[in-house]
């Protein structure tokens, strides 16, 4: 599987493929994610920054070069849902977990939609369900959510912790009052 985004929600989904024994292959632009990614499980690591065709570079990974069973957009932009379509193979399941800017509109190929058989889920995770399915995860230790956390501050540094979220430096931030 291809899990595109290597943030929190990415993090997470990269434990839960491990959980299930998947092969992980994840894609990211940020150096200190795609190493937080790798400490958590993840198979392969691509740098799209430093790939000119993304959905090559993640089919080069797959066997003969079908692409993936399953892959998994958590970034919320519209060129990077597009392109995860392009990476399952035929049959694979697509799931959009990133939002995207209400109104914002995306192309599809109908042809490879239709005979290639491949299923595209919308996923919106804020049901009491899935709440409930994460914590218990989290709370059995089957998700390590401390893993996440890249810096701790006082809340007297308060001004460095927004500085840092503005500059999109870090992963998530624990303010300590």
């Amino acid at each position: 599987m291809v899990i595109n985004g290597a943030g929190p929600i990415g993090l997470m989904y990269i434990q839960l493929a491990k959980l299930k024994g998947a092969r992980v292959i994840v894609t990211d632009i940020k150096e200190e994610r795609s190493e937080i990614a790798e400490r958590l499980g993840a198979d392969e690591l691509i740098d799209v920054s430093r790939v000119t065709d993304q959905v090559e570079a993640v089919r080069s990974l797959t066997e003969r070069k079908r692409g993936v069973d399953v892959a998994i957009e958590a970034v919320g932009l519209l060129e990077v849902w597009e392109k995860i379509i392009k990476m399952v193979r035929k049959g694979g399941i697509v799931n959009l977990f990133g939002g995207c800017a209400s109104g914002t509109k995306i192309t599809i190929d109908t042809k490879l939609l239709h005979y290639s058989e491949i299923t595209i889920k919308g996923v919106f995770h804020h049901t009491p369900q899935y709440v409930k399915r994460a914590l218990n995860l989290i709370s059995q230790g089957s998700i390590n959510a401390n893993s996440l956390i890249t810096d701790e501050f006082p809340l007297s540094d308060f001004s460095r912790v927004l500085d840092m979220m503005v500059n999109h430096r870090g992963m998530k931030i624990a303010v300590i009052p």
